[in-house]
């Protein structure tokens, strides 16, 4: 099967809260000036000390609120980062362009992390901008069970399990024909019940397996080959075992 940048965001606190702050330091700085200077010795009244002490009590209680809608201000910068951003520090761009480079076999990992990744990779969106930029993957299926599947990796020499493709193996005749095509892989059977030909389709988006699909003339014994999502499938017998001489075209991604 074939297949940043950082930055550093400043905080950035409301022209309001810049003001009341510097206002609240002036005004407790002028009570300290006042009380320090020179000047003759008074005998305060209670009403005068009264009103000073509720001044400069006023003046201190302000502070740590002006310092706690700061802090508010932090906490929503903090909790509203950039919904399109996949990596925190790194715009989108940059994290797809590491992503594309991953191997497709960490993938099942990488979609784990949260549902952004989980997005990008199963709607084939990171399939296509591999493509796009030249990133080539192969691997080689194996099958060694009549309904079990296991994939190889030669860059990673990683072997990955497949789910099976169907519960019960005995609906199946053994005798059957795979083929690979963009992200999926395609399992040519005939069903045992019916004696109708069948297909079963695998995607590496959504790791699972599904049938349903129809061939224009349904037939088995084919030759068949594919080059990147598309599939030529020539010649084979149908279900009355006459030769035919017909091809058909399959692309991965439109249908």
């Amino acid at each position: 099967m074939l297949e940043g940048r950082s930055c550093v965001v400043p905080r950035v606190f409301s022209s309001s809260c810049q003001q009341e702050s510097s206002w609240g330091c002036m005004s407790y700085r002028l009570g300290l000036d006042i009380g320090n200077s020179k000047r003759p010795l008074e005998i305060d009244s209670e009403d005068d000390q009264h009103q000073r002490k509720a001044t400069r009590l006023i003046d201190l209680e302000s502070r740590p609120q002006e310092g706690d809608d700061l802090q508010e201000g932090s906490d929503d910068q903090r909790q509203s980062p950039d919904s399109h951003s996949l990596i925190p520090g790194i715009d989108r761009d940059n994290a797809i362009s590491c992503l594309i480079r991953c191997s497709r076999s960490d993938y099942g990992s990488i979609a784990s992390l949260n549902k952004s990744f989980r997005s990008l990779i199963s709607s084939g969106e990171l399939y296509k901008l591999r493509k796009q930029n030249g990133v080539i993957e192969h691997w080689i299926y194996f099958s060694c069970h009549l309904v079990e599947w296991e994939a190889f990796d030669p860059v990673r020499v990683r072997w990955m399990r497949l789910p099976r493709m169907i519960e019960n193996e005995y609906v199946i005749f053994p005798d059957r024909e795979s083929l690979a095509v963009g992200t999926e892989l395609l399992v040519f059977t005939r069903d045992v019940m019916t004696n109708s030909y069948v297909i079963y389709k695998y995607s590496i988006l959504t790791n699972s397996w599904t049938s349903g699909m129809k061939m224009n003339v349904p037939r088995c014994l084919f030759g068949s080959a594919s080059l990147g999502e598309i599939a030529i499938i020539a010649g084979g017998r149908d279900s009355q075992g006459n030769t035919l001489r017909s091809a058909e075209m399959y692309n991965s991604e439109t249908q």
